[in-house]
């Protein structure tokens, strides 16, 4: 039914239900929103670190 309301596939909205639910099961959109934006955050390419520079920063952290 919501689905047809919001002329949406019925499993794009069982997926976007089942990826933001709260800890406790329950859908609240604002919760939702705010894991898209976690998850925006954290998507994109990772950076390549150059083993020079990975050298740098263990022995960096090591010496602490």
């Amino acid at each position: 039914m919501k689905a047809l309301y919001l002329e949406r596939s019925p499993s794009t909205i069982s997926r976007e239900i089942n990826r933001n639910k709260a800890k406790n099961g329950v859908y609240h959109p604002v919760t939702a929103q705010r894991f898209y934006f976690e998850r925006k955050d954290n998507c994109g390419r990772k950076i390549s670190i150059a083993s020079v520079v990975r050298e740098y920063i263990d022995d960096k952290i090591n010496d602490n």
